[in-house]
């Protein structure tokens, strides 16, 4: 069929196609307006603990003071040095060391001053009874692998002390090295080590050194670490040198006294076997003894020679005997007794003896 000329089936289709714009026209209007979301607020991240400034150091102008350090720089010192030593007290292995050089840098400084450094000894002073009180290993609340000995933060604190290069520094390191004061073996092997170079630099007066020497004897004799002995053997040569460079001559006639004094003790302790491996500091000390005759005037060998005999014809005589056995202990002893013979003999060559062929020979 066609209406106006058009084809009646073209008009059914566009009737169709009317009728579904008219529907999706419809539901549209039906369909309610969604609310708008509103939009999302930024998020706020939580707030940063804020990170504490370093305590900076002293400033240069009282590091290098010459004359007394006004309240001012008393302050900045004390402030610097409190700041350091709650790390050294309390903080992990990595802070410790960290706290520890922090202090050191300034210490070493060329410019540092006698004057400066005892007021740092002052404010250090104080911390050493919390420092060295702790008997038990520290039970901080820090990881495994954080966790600090009380020897580890005793030994950067002794080693804070050294550099601050007084006498009453020496006093302390000499009070960590004595047995009946420390009595953790580290700690004394730590500080121990210090005495010579704290010996060499602190200025000690004729009475400090008399009192440091004594006091160095008394705790080597009680001592049951030959490392320890060892290094007390060599805090007493180097005050034996401060001695002399002083032109106090008293002073080094006592300590070479005093050092001999040490020496005879541990010879009678290596001959013991409970006590074999004293020889090892036997040997050192030995050799501490040799070099010091080497630089010796003739008329002061003389002075000494009685007590020097005592201790080589000693050596001698232990290494006629050495300990037995294949350990690798055994076999490191045998070795140190051969080699202090050597030196006794070479000794006693230096005070006027001609070695026979008998005494001369020392065991393989």
């Amino acid at each position: 069929m066609y209406i106006f000329g058009i084809e009646m089936r073209h008009f059914q289709h566009l009737a169709i196609l009317v009728a579904v714009l008219l529907t999706q026209v419809f539901a549209s209007a039906q369909t309610p307006p969604q609310a708008k979301t509103p939009p999302t607020a930024p998020t706020k991240s939580p707030p940063q603990a804020k990170i504490q400034p370093k305590v900076p150091a002293p400033s240069k102008e009282y590091v290098g003071s010459t004359t007394s350090i006004d309240d001012a720089g008393k302050k900045q010192i004390k402030e610097f040095i409190n700041s350091r030593m709650i790390e050294i007290e309390t903080g992990s292995a990595k802070n410790v060391r960290q706290a520890t050089n922090d202090i050191l840098e300034v210490l070493r400084l060329p410019i540092a001053t006698p004057i400066f450094l005892r007021v740092v000894f002052d404010e250090l002073k104080p911390f050493a009874t919390t420092m060295f009180a702790v008997k038990e290993p520290a039970k901080e609340n820090l990881p495994g692998k954080d966790k600090v000995s009380p020897s580890l933060r005793a030994s950067n604190f002794c080693e804070i002390l050294r550099w601050t290069r007084t006498p009453g520094s020496l006093d302390i390191l000499i009070n960590q090295a004595t047995m009946s004061v420390q009595h953790d073996m580290t700690t004394r092997i730590g500080a121990s080590r210090l005495l010579a170079d704290c010996a060499s630099s602190s200025n000690m007066t004729a009475p400090q050194i008399d009192t440091a020497a004594r006091h160095i004897r008394e705790a080597a004799e009680m001592e049951t670490s030959w490392i320890v002995r060892a290094h007390e053997m060599q805090a007493l040569v180097a005050m034996i040198v401060v001695a002399q460079t002083g032109k106090m001559q008293p002073q080094a006639e006592f300590v070479r006294n005093e050092f001999l004094k040490v020496l005879a003790i541990i010879a009678g302790n290596a001959s013991k076997e409970k006590d074999s491996e004293q020889v090892l500091a036997l040997q050192r000390g030995l050799i501490l003894l040799r070099d010091m005759l080497l630089k010796t005037p003739q008329d002061e060998k003389i002075k000494m020679t009685s007590a020097i005999k005592v201790i080589t014809q000693s050596t001698i005589v232990l290494a006629k005997q050495p300990p037995k056995g294949d350990s690798a202990t055994e076999t490191a002893l045998r070795k140190s007794v051969t080699g202090a013979a050597q030196v006794a003999i070479s000794i006693n060559t230096l005070l006027g003896d001609k070695p026979s062929a008998q005494s001369a020979k020392t065991p393989a």
